[in-house]
C-alpha cells in the first residue's frame, strides 16, 4: 500500500510539472500541502499562439522584441530508430531584456512536417545528455546574455523538408511570436569535430 501511495504522489508531481511545461501563458500560484509554491501556467487562446510569424534561415539571426534567435546548424548525427532519425538543431538565443527567461524544450520548440506538428522528443534529450558534449538541459537565457544549446527531434526517414519553430516567449511566456525556418536535407551537416563525447 505504501508503494501505491508513493507512485500516486510521483504521478501527481509529474502531472503538475507537465502542466507547467506545456502551458502557454499567464501564471497562477498553486500551493502544495507542504506549503511550497509552484507556478502553473494558464493556456493562451489558441488563435493567439503563433499569430506573428517571422521567417528565418539557417545561420541568420532574427530579432523578435528583445530576443534574437539563430539556428547555427542542423545536424544529422547518423542515428536512426524504427520511427525515424535523430536531427539536432544547434541554436543561440540572445536576451536583451533585464530579466532571465526560461526556454523550455516542450513550450518553445516544435517542427512541422507536411502540416503535422511534431513536438520535441524526449529520446533525443536522453541521447544528447549521453553523447553530445556541452549538451544542457538548462534552457534559461540570462538577462543581457545569451545561451547556446541543442534541441533534438525524430523525423521520418526521407523527409524532404520541415519547418522548425521557436516561440520567442521572452520572460512573459507569450507565444504569439514564432520564428519559422524551413529546413531541407541540403541544410544538414554531419556532427562537427568535437561535438560528440
Amino acid at each position: 500500500m505504501k508503494n501505491f501511495k508513493k507512485i500516486a504522489v510521483v504521478l501527481a508531481a509529474l502531472m503538475l510539472i507537465t502542466a507547467s511545461a506545456t502551458s502557454c501563458s499567464g501564471k497562477k500560484k498553486v500551493t502544495e500541502s507542504s506549503q511550497s509554491m509552484i507556478e502553473v501556467s494558464t493556456p493562451q487562446a489558441s488563435d493567439e499562439v503563433g499569430k506573428n510569424k517571422v521567417e528565418a534561415k539557417v545561420k541568420q539571426p532574427v530579432t523578435v522584441e528583445q530576443t534574437t534567435f539563430t539556428i547555427n546548424n542542423v545536424i544529422d548525427i547518423n542515428k536512426s530508430i524504427d520511427d525515424g532519425k535523430y536531427i539536432y538543431i544547434s541554436y543561440t538565443i540572445k536576451n536583451d531584456s533585464d530579466k532571465d527567461f526560461p526556454t523550455d524544450a516542450l513550450n518553445n520548440f516544435c517542427i512541422t512536417i507536411d502540416g503535422k506538428v511534431i513536438p520535441y522528443d524526449v529520446r533525443t534529450n536522453v541521447y544528447g545528455l549521453q553523447k553530445i558534449k556541452d549538451y544542457s538541459t538548462d534552457f534559461t537565457v540570462p538577462a543581457h546574455g545569451e545561451a547556446s544549446n541543442y534541441i533534438g527531434f525524430v523525423i521520418p526517414e526521407g523527409t524532404k523538408s520541415f519547418d522548425m519553430g521557436y516561440y520567442a516567449t521572452g520572460n512573459n511566456n507569450d507565444k504569439s511570436n514564432v520564428v519559422l525556418c524551413t529546413i531541407t536535407p541540403d541544410d544538414y551537416v554531419s556532427a562537427p569535430d568535437g561535438m560528440m563525447k
